[in-house]
């Protein structure tokens, strides 16, 4: 098998961020099921390969799966866009 087909068969782990927090340790001890966390974020989730954000998106639903939707390429360098 050639290089190049090797590599386009190399599974990378993708990630769908859909926000963040920032919670005390004592809250985080304290969690039970059906307990909310609020994230900080917007609409825009940033979906990551590897551990670099390569695209935009938004949470949706796909034959009844959570899923993301891209709305964004992310260019090599571009700023973070703070989520």
């Amino acid at each position: 098998m050639a290089i190049k087909e090797r590599i386009l068969k190399t599974i990378v782990p993708l990630v769908a961020e859909l926000g963040t927090a920032t919670i005390k340790v004592k809250d985080i001890l304290n969690l039970h099921p059906g307990d909310v966390i609020k994230l900080n974020g917007s609409q825009n989730i940033r979906v990551r390969v590897g551990s670099n954000i390569k695209f935009r998106g938004e949470v949706g639903v796909s034959n009844n799966r959570m899923a993301v939707k891209i709305t964004e390429v992310v260019k090599e360098g571009e700023i973070n866009d703070g989520q």
